[in-house]
């Protein structure tokens, strides 16, 4: 896609590794593309507290965020993108689904390796308590596909999949010792 067709830039998280051509698209862009994010994530991104992985790096990236988004929102690009509010990545990590493809855009609150579903990357989630419940949101989902940024596109039986993981997680609960 050439940038002139660009409209807007969803960002789930503010990780750098997603947000770092971010300053290159906007200078690219100008004024006519709309950057959203989730609002717990937006001054990370707009460089006004340092990044929570990346705080050592001296050239973050940053870039003005225009409009935040909330869980349950509706979008009303590729015939409407519902935002789901998935923390535990990052404060503000959100995944997106395409009702119309039935397509969940997990962003990095799970992972996939050859297609399988590999759930919570934990050495990059310091929130596991928000994790679980927020993979949990995506029970009520009818998913076709899954893109995780890490791993790629998961097709084959994915709620199953996602049932699975959920009574792993489950389980590993009731296993831990009460607080």
């Amino acid at each position: 896609m050439s940038f002139d067709k660009l409209k807007a830039v969803i960002l789930t998280h503010h990780d750098v590794d997603h947000i770092g051509c971010l300053p290159e698209i906007l200078q690219e862009c100008g004024d006519h593309i709309k950057v959203y994010a989730h609002e717990l994530d937006k001054p990370y991104i707009q460089g006004e507290i340092p990044l929570l992985k990346d705080s050592h790096l001296v050239h973050r990236p940053k870039g003005k965020v225009d409009d935040t988004l909330i869980d349950g929102q509706e979008l009303p690009f590729c015939g409407r993108i519902h935002v789901i509010h998935t923390p535990g990545h990052t404060p503000g990590h959100i995944s997106l689904y395409l009702r119309q493809s039935k397509t969940l855009i997990a962003g990095d609150s799970m992972y996939s390796v050859s297609g399988v579903l590999g759930g919570i990357h934990v050495p990059t989630t310091p929130d596991m308590d928000a994790a679980r419940l927020s993979l949990k949101k995506y029970l009520d989902l009818d998913i076709a596909s899954v893109v995780c940024y890490h791993g790629g596109l998961s097709n084959v039986h994915v709620n199953d999949q996602i049932l699975g993981l959920s009574g792993e997680l489950i389980y590993s609960e009731l296993k831990q010792p009460r607080k």
